[in-house]
């Protein structure tokens, strides 16, 4: 993938909001965790944050994922917290224990098991580790990820397919978060269109050409489906 990604002044949220769907529903020792974050992160704290992940794990296969993934693609975020798909082999307790270990202090276990990021202030920003085989979502360091900023974020294919995952695979509070996956899907496929790149391999979208995806999504949210035919993405399936 290429060093580094083209910014949008779109927000990830940006023209999801005029699509309504069809049927809507209802819509040391660990830090003390009261002052775990709660509100979104600034973008110099992601960006160190970020910073301090890739000096920690770049010899480790890794991919930034989720609201902080489409922060650095250039969308709105209201994310407080950072999340990082480990690739095939990696386990979680020896990533944090190498994020502590070359992070200077600065990753550390919290409470209950968690771990996160300790800022200037004490304020701790959960760091959420998940592996592959955790999200069914196999990673691939070379197709899957392209290096922005200096840091390895997880590509516009790749968050399209993991979103495509988690809209299908919501349990609880459903339609709410099913409402801001669909805003994250509109973001990642409008700079689809804007990028015209190669065309996708289908291998890369399982969850997006998928009979569980597809139909329901264009069904819910019609005006998606010109949406996906200008990024390139068609499924007869």
């Amino acid at each position: 993938m290429g060093s580094s990604s083209s910014k949008s002044n779109q927000g990830a949220g940006s023209g999801a909001s005029r699509l309504a769907p069809v049927q809507q529903g209802q819509s040391g020792s660990p830090p003390d965790s009261s002052h775990t974050a709660r509100t979104p992160m600034r973008p110099d704290i992601r960006r160190q944050i970020l910073e301090t992940i890739q000096a920690s794990l770049h010899d480790v296969p890794y991919a930034i994922i989720g609201g902080t993934a489409l922060a650095e693609h250039g969308g709105a975020s209201d994310a407080s917290e950072v999340d990082v798909l480990l690739g095939k082999g990696v386990s979680k307790a020896s990533t944090e224990s190498l994020l502590m270990k070359r992070s200077s202090g600065r990753m550390v276990r919290r409470d209950h098991g968690r771990f996160g990021f300790v800022w200037r202030d004490g304020t701790v920003f959960p760091i959420h580790l998940v592996t592959d085989v955790d999200l069914i979502l196999p990673l691939d360091v070379n197709a899957d990820t392209q290096i922005i900023r200096g840091t390895r974020i997880a590509t516009l294919v790749f968050m399209l397919n993991s979103k495509a995952h988690a809209w299908q695979n919501r349990d609880s509070d459903r339609e709410a978060k099913r409402e801001r996956d669909a805003r994250d899907i509109v973001f990642c496929l409008k700079l689809l269109r804007a990028q015209q790149g190669e065309p996708v391999d289908p291998k890369r979208l399982n969850w997006v050409y998928n009979k569980n995806f597809w139909n329901p999504f264009l069904a819910a949210f019609p005006d998606t489906t010109v949406m996906f035919r200008d990024a390139g993405l068609s499924y007869d399936g």
